[in-house]
C-alpha cells in the first residue's frame, strides 16, 4: 500500500488527488488516469549519425566519354513524358545573349543529360554526371580532366535529336510572330537547369548556416519517372524538388488597360437595342402590308435608335479612356508616350483619345458601326436572320450616325 501511496503522490502531490488506488490505476473524480512510475527512466543513448554513403569511382575507358557527351542534351522530351520518343536539344556556347533571365542560354556550364540511355555508355554517363554535379572527389585527376574536356567539346556545338516530328504525348503551345501569324512550339524541360538551381539553393543553405541563420524555402516533391526515374535521365532527381512561389494577384485595371492599349475597343452595337428596334419595325410592316411607312414620326424613331447606338459607343470610348488613365497611374506608360498602340485603327483611336481625332473620323467610325450592324443577326418571325436593312437606308443611316458621333 505504501508503494501505491507513493505513486499517487508522485502523480499529483500529496492531498491533490482524491480517490483510491488499485494496481497503478487511480479513479479520481470519476476519470480514469494511468499513473506513471516514480522510478526515473534511463535516457536513451543517441546513435551517432551514419556517415554519408561513398560511391566508389568506377574506371571507364577514356574513349567512351566523348561518345557519351556528344549525345548529351540540355533539354529532353522525357521530362514531359517518360514514355515519349527520345527527343532533345543542346545549345551552343554562342547562344548566350546576355539577357537577365535564369535560363539555359544565359548560364555557363549547365550540365548535359542523356535523352535515352545507351547501356554501353551507362558507366561513362555515371562518371559524367558525378563530375558535373561535383561528386567526384575520389576520381583520378586524369579521368576528371578527360571528362571535362569531353563536356567542353560537346557544349561548344549545338545539337538536336528527334525534333523532326511532334510526339503525341508532348504539349503544344500556339504563339504569334511579329506579324500576328500563328506558329506552334513544343516546350521541353531541362534537368541540367534544375541541377544548377538546386546547387545554388544548397550554397544558400550553407551560407545561412555559417551565419547562424535559418533559411526556409517552400519545396515540393514531384513523382517523375515512376519506379525508375533514370528512364528520364541521369539528373532527374533535381527536377523532383520544385520550388513553390505565391503567384502575383491579377490587377483587372492593368489587364483592361493593356487590352485597350493594343486592341482598342470593339465597335459593336447593343444587341438588345437592335432587337427592340427590329421588333418595332416588324410590327409596323405587318400593319402596313409588308411595307415600312415613311413619315416624320417613324423617321424620328429611327434617329432615336441610331443616336442611342452612337451614345453607347461614345460612353464606351470614355470608359476606355478612364481605363487607360488607370494604367498610366499604375506606371504602364512612360512620359508622354501615346497610350494607344499603332495597331489600333485610327478611327477607334480617335474615339478613345480626342487628341487623335482628324477630319472625317466620325464618318469612318459611322461606317464601321454600320458594318457591324449589317453583320448582326436578329429574330424575325421566330427565325434568326441578318439585319433586314435595305440599300436605300444605308446612306441615310451612315449620315445619321456620323452626325450623332460628332
Amino acid at each position: 500500500m505504501a508503494d501505491r501511496a507513493n505513486m499517487v503522490a508522485s502523480f499529483g502531490g500529496q492531498g491533490n488527488l482524491s480517490g483510491i488506488s488499485c494496481d497503478g490505476i487511480t479513479l479520481a473524480r470519476g476519470n480514469m488516469v494511468r499513473l506513471s512510475s516514480a522510478v526515473p527512466k534511463k535516457p536513451k543513448e543517441r546513435k551517432a549519425p551514419k556517415p554519408p554513403k561513398v560511391t566508389l569511382w568506377k574506371e571507364v575507358a577514356a574513349e567512351l566519354y566523348p561518345k557519351a557527351a556528344a549525345q548529351g542534351m540540355h533539354f529532353s522530351a522525357k521530362l514531359t513524358h517518360s514514355n515519349s520518343a527520345a527527343a532533345g536539344v543542346r545549345l551552343s556556347a554562342e547562344a548566350k545573349a546576355g539577357l537577365p533571365y535564369v535560363a539555359v542560354s544565359e548560364i555557363d556550364g549547365v550540365p548535359l543529360d542523356y535523352i535515352k540511355m545507351d547501356t554501353r555508355l551507362s558507366g561513362a554517363w555515371t562518371n559524367l554526371r558525378r563530375v558535373q554535379v561535383g561528386d567526384a572527389a575520389e576520381a583520378p585527376g586524369e579521368q576528371v580532366e578527360s571528362i571535362k574536356g569531353a563536356l567542353d567539346s560537346a557544349r561548344r556545338s549545338a545539337a538536336e535529336e528527334g525534333t523532326q516530328s511532334v510526339e503525341e504525348r508532348l504539349r503544344q503551345v500556339i504563339l504569334q510572330d511579329v506579324d500576328g501569324a500563328d506558329f506552334s512550339v513544343t516546350p521541353l524541360q531541362s534537368a541540367g537547369l534544375s541541377e544548377v538551381i538546386q546547387r545554388r539553393l544548397r550554397d544558400e543553405d550553407e551560407r545561412a548556416k555559417a551565419a547562424g541563420l535559418k533559411r526556409f524555402r517552400t519545396r515540393g516533391v514531384l513523382g517523375l519517372g515512376g519506379a525508375n526515374p533514370q528512364n528520364m535521365g541521369g539528373l532527374v532527381r533535381s527536377t523532383q524538388r520544385p520550388l513553390w512561389f505565391s503567384a502575383p494577384q491579377e490587377d483587372p485595371a492593368i489587364r483592361q488597360a493593356l487590352a485597350i492599349h493594343y486592341r482598342g475597343i470593339e465597335v459593336r452595337p447593343s444587341r438588345v437595342r437592335v432587337q427592340a428596334y427590329i421588333d418595332w419595325r416588324a410590327a409596323l410592316m405587318r400593319a402596313h402590308a409588308g411595307a415600312m411607312p415613311s413619315n416624320a414620326q417613324h423617321r424620328q424613331k429611327e434617329v432615336e435608335f441610331l443616336s442611342a447606338l452612337a451614345d453607347d459607343l461614345k460612353l464606351r470610348g470614355a470608359a476606355a479612356r478612364e481605363q487607360l488613365a488607370k494604367g498610366a497611374k499604375a506606371g504602364l506608360f512612360e512620359g508622354d508616350d501615346s497610350r494607344l498602340s499603332t495597331t489600333v485603327p485610327a478611327d477607334v483611336a480617335a474615339l478613345i483619345e480626342p487628341a487623335r481625332r482628324y477630319a472625317g473620323w466620325e464618318r469612318d467610325l459611322a461606317r464601321r458601326l454600320y458594318q457591324a450592324l449589317l453583320s448582326m443577326t436578329v429574330l424575325v418571325n421566330g427565325q434568326r436572320v441578318l439585319l433586314p436593312i435595305g440599300q436605300a437606308e444605308s446612306v441615310r443611316w451612315i449620315g445619321t450616325l456620323e452626325e450623332c458621333l460628332s
